[in-house]
């Protein structure tokens, strides 16, 4: 009986052989009928459809080939190697599993695509990443078919980085040219430069307080920082620190036009990269190749309303001059890195005068008395984009005068900014409750760097605001009659001084945080301006601010003692704005 099972066992081994053979035969052929001189590799992973390639569940593992997918893969997909033949993209090779576990930046001409699900990116990024534990790789980090695994202490070397369903998925190219994907969700902090917490950009929807326009950075040797907003620092001073990446996007309520910000980067031994946009990568990250210069724009309707200004600290320079729309910030062919920039949106004067009204920011909610018209913007003119009837309310986020009416506005579902007439006077409903002679209280714990308060014609003290917000008013004709200014909890010895030019007065002594400078009670006009710092923090910040003019607008930003505003032409300071900017 044994000797039977034996001849029986090797007739089975002859028959095996030749199906192995006439198989491989098979296996060829068809290989040669896929792919044509004609029919390039893109053309070939055309014709096969993304299910196709999201909806295979079979199985490579280096250590255990018979692994099921119900643990990664679809729910209830069961399917082994040896149940269903392996289905793979046309013109590609089977995925050799020796393979699979080899990572190379010598990338081929023929690699696997991307095949990441819409709306899931990732980053040009690459760093080399150590297994803490046996991990799975995947052909894609949605369907999470199991290719192999990577053993505790193996690397990997990758080129690409981002999150896919709130896992952190790195992927990189095989020295065969396959593009495949694996989870790094537990980071190897033995080298902090590629696995630490800030090797991930930190989520834009995090940031508590954004700004017209925000931006975060990757720096040499510390990883991401925080998202920065409107002309505040991002980046390094004297640390002599590469800036190595950046993100840039629009706040989209603060805006009622259509467009986007977009941006390019020079790059040490790379020259100018593409242009992105709206919190897209522009640089790069763990390569240790500086940025030289940066160019910055604004697209659509946005660009005829609002100029972007950025500047860059650059090594063995310091802060650059402003530039905006495009120029070039930073230098190229000088071999200098950019270490820290710069970057806010304006409202363009020629725009201004266009469209003068300015939203003051104010919430609540408003209860509608009768059938009122929502317009694209305030004015009798606007558009009609819709009705509220009597009754109804909405939620607003600001406040403005024109044309003589009352308007409140909000921004729609839709992300565009509407504005309703109302019958109420929504500008003036706090101004009108507090006693004109009575300062509002400083509050430290909602202090920003430089604080300051302005008294004004009709209206008395108002609130006080902070780093470079608007203090006064704008479009309702009222004089600026006093301010007062407090410094933050710097870390800085030195101080702050003011002074103003007054109506019938000229210009006043200087004054300190503390003090006013200007009138309260006696109805004359603050006609312009001068602040400077003290000490250190002179030394280390520049205080920047500007004046809103009687039939002039916005003038140009001043500093450190500059005057702002006019003199010997009796026109009124209405409003100002002050900012410190760190040198």
């Amino acid at each position: 009986m044994m000797k039977k099972l034996r001849h029986f066992g090797l007739l089975g081994g002859v028959i095996l052989c030749c199906g192995v053979l006439m198989n491989f035969t098979i296996v060829a052929e068809s290989e040669e009928n896929i792919s044509t001189p004609d029919m390039s590799v893109q053309e070939s992973l055309t014709k096969n459809s993304n299910s196709e390639l999201l909806e295979s569940s079979v199985n490579y593992s280096k250590s255990d080939t018979s692994k099921s997918t119900s643990e990664y893969g679809n729910e209830g997909s069961t399917t082994s190697v040896s149940d269903k033949e392996t289905e793979k993209p046309v013109g590609f090779e089977e995925i050799d599993v020796e393979d699979a576990v080899t990572s190379t930046y010598d990338v081929s001409e023929k690699v696997r695509p991307t095949t990441v699900a819409a709306g899931y990116t990732m980053d040009d990024i690459r760093g080399e990443y150590t297994f803490k534990k046996s991990t799975p790789i995947y052909d894609n980090p949605i369907s999470k078919n199991i290719i192999a695994y990577f053993d505790k202490g193996d690397k990997v070397l990758y080129d690409k980085k981002g999150e896919v369903q709130g896992v952190t998925f790195v992927s990189y190219v095989t020295k065969k040219g396959e593009r495949l994907y694996v989870s790094i969700a537990d980071y190897d902090i033995s080298n902090p430069q590629i696995n630490n917490d800030s090797s991930i950009a930190p989520n834009f929807n995090d940031f508590k307080d954004p700004g017209q326009v925000n931006y975060v950075a990757h720096i040499q040797h510390e990883g991401w920082q925080g998202w920065a907003k409107q002309s505040q620092t991002s980046g390094t001073t004297g640390k002599s620190l590469n800036l190595d990446a950046i993100k840039i996007r629009l706040h989209p309520s603060s805006y009622s036009y259509k467009g986007s910000i977009e941006y390019r980067t020079h790059i040490q031994n790379r020259g100018w990269q593409k242009w992105v946009k709206d919190g897209e990568l522009s640089g790069t990250v763990s390569e240790n190749l500086r940025m030289e210069a940066i160019q910055i724009n604004l697209t659509g309707d946005l660009s005829s309303k609002y100029d972007v200004q950025y500047r860059t600290y650059v090594q063995n320079i310091g802060w650059q001059p402003w530039v905006n729309n495009g120029n070039i910030a930073g230098t190229t062919g000088k071999s200098l890195r950019i270490e820290a920039i710069q970057v806010k949106v304006v409202y363009r004067e020629d725009a201004r005068k266009e469209n003068p009204w300015e939203i003051i920011n104010k919430k609540g909610v408003y209860t509608f008395t009768k059938r009122s018209e929502i317009k694209n913007n305030p004015s009798n003119s606007g558009k009609t984009i819709d009705f509220y009837d009597k009754g109804q309310q909405v939620e607003y986020d600001g406040v403005l005068k024109n044309e003589g009416k009352f308007w409140l506005t909000y921004v729609a579902s839709n992300g565009q900014r509407r504005f309703v007439e109302c019958d109420q006077n929504l500008v003036d409903t706090q101004d009108s409750k507090r006693n004109p002679q009575v300062e509002p209280k400083y509050d430290k714990k909602k202090s920003g760097m430089i604080n300051y308060l302005t008294h004004v014609q009709n209206v008395g003290w108002q609130d006080w605001v902070r780093d470079g917000q608007t203090a006064g008013t704008n479009g309702r004709s009222l004089r600026m009659e006093a301010f007062k200014l407090e410094l933050g909890q710097l870390p800085l010895n030195g101080s702050v001084q003011y002074r103003a030019h007054v109506q019938n007065i000229g210009w006043q002594k200087w004054s300190g945080p503390g003090n006013y400078a200007g009138t309260s009670g006696r109805s004359l006009r603050m006609e312009a301006l001068e602040i400077k710092l003290t000490g250190d923090l002179s030394k280390r910040y520049d205080i920047e601010y500007r004046a809103h003019v009687q039939n002039v607008g916005w003038m140009p930003w001043v500093r450190n003692g500059q005057m702002a505003g006019t003199q010997g032409r009796s026109l009124r300071m209405e409003a100002l704005q002050i900012r410190l900017v760190e040198r």
